[in-house]
């Protein structure tokens, strides 16, 4: 797992979260100035044997684990997947 955070807020990052990335062997780095160049700089660092990649922002973090794994399926079956869920009507 690569976590992409703000270079500015890699303190306050290390300080909650850095024996928890340590155990877990997450690779964390600094993004970009814009969602797309943080993105990009993450799969820079993607193992070239892996075979699909999701990527996920932090912002929508209640993904459950059956949720993840219909992405990987659904991904594994047409070579691409995007996950959504119907909005709530008013």
């Amino acid at each position: 797992m690569i976590v992409v955070i703000s270079p500015e807020d890699r303190e306050d990052f290390n300080f909650k979260f850095a024996s928890n990335i340590a155990i877990l062997g997450i690779e964390v780095i600094h993004g970009g100035a814009e969602r797309a160049d943080s993105v990009a700089a993450a799969l820079a660092r993607v193992k070239p044997t892996a075979e699909l990649v999701c990527v996920h922002d932090a912002a929508r973090p209640c993904l459950t684990d059956a949720w993840i794994d219909e992405i990987f399926h659904a991904a594994e079956k047409a070579g691409a997947a995007v996950f959504a869920v119907p909005s709530p009507t008013r």
